[in-house]
Parts: structure tokens; C-alpha cells; sequence
């Protein structure tokens, strides 16, 4: 009904061309991504196409989005989540943590909650860490001595998702409802908040009181013994393979770039031909 309802008012209700060729390409867009007859990047081309060859509004309005930080933050983090993915570092990074938790249950929640916000830094994909997380955890519990229907291996796997997705809403690209407050803010505003004055601002509370909370949690919800490792750690490799190292080094370099964005002010809209690049073209219209 609700299909019949729009479909009567695009041939009925509007009389302004622009406005009925604007509705078409929006139901078509809804309808192609609802149903799944197309790719969901497919889908967003074909809107995008449509609004530029029907005209629906000039090209800097309908590619603005593209010109914002918070587009870009998305961008980045799906880039970094296939990297890590795709060079194994995560699994490397489980290999060396293991081992550093298997001296009491307490020790084992306080790190998993903390290796899940530590991958915030590096990771800037809250359902992409979840992915990564899932089977490092389970192989940590595994490791760990607590076998399926324990409370200690619900602690570990229910602590390191949570400590991954909660005290990170204090990391400005760490999840998508930040990335969605950045680009409100920036439309509003005319300016982002920036990395380095984001974190200040709400990391000492929403970061890190709330994953000292949520340790507490999961230690008063699910108690349990100590681990008892199935087999002893072997020996850990003496480095990274080459890369890792290059991913790892990548990674590092973006940090610090996030972390003083407020002093060289990259990312800030008003600079003109940094990027984003397409700012270069809309200061240049």
C-alpha cells in the first residue's frame, strides 16, 4: 500500500518537472536497495547517475557529501579494516596478547576490554572490529581453559565486543554515529569538531571511566576461575612480516595525524586543496 500511496503521488501530486523527477530517482534508489536486485554500491551509482543526468540540482550540491570529513573518515576505516584483514596484523596482535592474560580471570576481562579500545585507535569500523574481534576472542578462551557454556568465556567474548564498541563513542571516527554527528556538525557549524579536541573532551569519561565500568561488569556478571591454558604459548616470532610492518607503520602515521589535526588543520573545511579534494572544486566554483 505504502508503494501503491507514493506511485500515486509521483503521477498525480507534483506538476514541477524537477520535483517529480526528484521523487522518481528517490523511490527508485529506496526500492532498489530495500528489494537487493541490485549491488548496494551499484544502486548508489545509479542514484547519483540519474540526479546528474535529470538534473535534480547542480553537481556540487548532489556530490557535496564527498567534501565532507565524515565521508571520508567511513571511507578510511573500511580501507584499514580490509588492510588488517588482509595482512593478518590482527591475528598477529592476538598471538602476542594471549599469553599476557592468562594469569587471572580479572587480568584476562581487563584485556580483552582494553585491546577492544586500543583497536579503536587503529580501526575506525565499529562492525569491522566486531568481525576482527569475534574469533580472536573465541581463540583467547579457547586458549584460556574456558570451554563453551562457562561464565569465563562469556565474560571474555562479551567484554572485548563491548569494550570495542562502548568507550569508543568517545573516539570521534571510531563508529558511525560520530562520523554521522561530524558531517550534522559540519553542516550546521561549517566547521567538524576535531580529532584531538573530540578525544580530550570526552575520552577521561565516556572512554575511559565507562570501559573501567564495564570491566566491573563483566567481572560481577560473569565470575569465574582462573585460567588454566590447554598448552603452553610457543615462541612468539621475532617480527612482523614486511607488511605488516608497512600496515603498521601506515596506521601509525595516520594516528598522529588524527591526534594533531588540530595543529596542522588537514582535515578542516576551510583550507582550500587539502584534502578532501573535492573541497579544492567547490572552493574553486
Amino acid at each position: 500500500m505504502a508503494i501503491l500511496t507514493v506511485l500515486a503521488y509521483l503521477l498525480l501530486g507534483p506538476t514541477e518537472p524537477t520535483l517529480w523527477r526528484a521523487s522518481a530517482i528517490i523511490v527508485l534508489s529506496i526500492g532498489l536497495w530495500a528489494t537487493g536486485w541490485l549491488p548496494q554500491w551499484l544502486t548508489a551509482l545509479v542514484f547519483f547517475t540519474l540526479c546528474t543526468v535529470a538534473s535534480v540540482a547542480p553537481t556540487s550540491t548532489i556530490f557535496e557529501g564527498f567534501a565532507s570529513a565524515a565521508t571520508w573518515l567511513v571511507f578510511s576505516g573500511l580501507v584499514i579494516g580490509a588492510a588488517i584483514h588482509h595482512t593478518g596484523l590482527g591475528n598477529s596482535l592476538a598471538n602476542r596478547v594471549g599469553p599476557r592474560i592468562s594469569s587471572s580471570y580479572a587480568v584476562a576481562i581487563v584485556g580483552v576490554v582494553t585491546l577492544g579500545l586500543m583497536m579503536a585507535f587503529v580501526m575506525p569500523s565499529g562492525m569491522g572490529r566486531i568481525v576482527l574481534m569475534v574469533p580472536i576472542l573465541i581463540t583467547l578462551a579457547d586458549h584460556l581453559g574456558y570451554a563453551p557454556g562457562r561464565r569465563g568465556r562469556t565474560g571474555i567474548i562479551l567484554g572485548g565486543i563491548m569494550g570495542t564498541f562502548l568507550p569508543t563513542y568517545a573516539i570521534l571516527p571510531a563508529n558511525v554515529p560520530n562520523t554521522v554527528l561530524m558531517g550534522a556538525a559540519e553542516a550546521v557549524l561549517g566547521e567538524p569538531p576535531t580529532y584531538s579536541g573530540y578525544l580530550l573532551l570526552h575520552f577521561p569519561v565516556l572512554g575511559l571511566l565507562k570501559a573501567i565500568l564495564l570491566t566491573g561488569l563483566m567481572l560481577k556478571l560473569y565470575p569465574d576461575t582462573a585460567p588454566t591454558p590447554l598448552s603452553h604459548p610457543g615462541p612468539e616470532s621475532a617480527s612482523l612480516g614486511r607488511r605488516e610492518q608497512a600496515l603498521s607503520l601506515l596506521i601509525a602515521i595516520a594516528v598522529v595525524l588524527w591526534f594533531t589535526d588540530s595543529w596542522h588543520g588537514i582535515s578542516r573545511p576551510g583550507l582550500e586543496c587539502l584534502p578532501p579534494w573535492p573541497a579544492c572544486f567547490r572552493a574553486q566554483d
